[in-house]
């Protein structure tokens, strides 16, 4: 069998191998390829244990200067990460969410659904505002009329990348999330490179 890793080794790698009070807030993300943040909360209970000194102000703060992004990444499900990582990785991620798109419920948004309009579509509506995807499947029946708005929505939340917008609510994110292009928001490019560059 395997010989095991000591302890203070696996912690360290989570980022729990004693205090880093001078690493960032991005700088630690990255260390430990981001954090689950289905629930908004869950990053700051996740960066208290790993940062002395931590505060939920600093990671509001990092969020709205930018450093950082919350959005569909490692499973399609919500994760916060540092900007770059989501930059340089989420299109390498894109092959596997993709799976959750090919699934029997998501073929049986119907109603005329085009795959190649939508993101065609939706991407001016978010230029002009972030939307919460029940806002994009509803305006978004304007075009698709038989389709199912709640289908549409969580299309283009897991096909295109997008960041969930910051706000002054509690945790530093509304209720529903609205959601921009992660190009528009970030004003920087997504990676090009493919996984035979890494």
């Amino acid at each position: 069998p395997a010989a095991k890793q000591p302890a203070p080794v696996i912690l360290f790698s989570h980022g729990l191998g004693g205090s880093l009070a001078d690493i960032s807030i991005p700088d630690m993300l990255q260390r430990v390829g981001g954090r689950q943040a289905q629930e908004p909360r869950d990053p700051h209970v996740a960066l208290w244990s790993r940062l002395s000194g931590f505060s939920s102000d600093k990671l509001h703060a990092a969020a709205q200067r930018r450093e950082i992004v919350r959005g569909s990444y490692l499973r399609s499900t919500i994760h916060t990460v540092a900007s770059a990582d989501f930059l340089a990785f989420r299109p390498l991620l894109q092959q596997v969410i993709d799976r959750e798109l090919e699934t029997a419920h998501w073929r049986s948004i119907s109603g005329g659904f085009d795959p190649g309009r939508v993101e065609p579509l939706a991407r001016p509506l978010m230029a002009e505002r972030a939307m919460s995807a029940q806002e994009l499947g509803a305006a978004l029946l304007a075009h698709f009329p038989e389709a199912d708005k709640a289908g549409l929505g969580h299309w283009v939340r897991t096909r295109v990348p997008l960041a969930i917008v910051p706000s002054d609510d509690r945790w530093g994110y509304s209720r529903p999330p609205r959601f921009a292009p992660v190009e528009q928001w970030l004003q920087r490019p997504l990676a090009t490179a493919g996984l035979a560059d890494l």
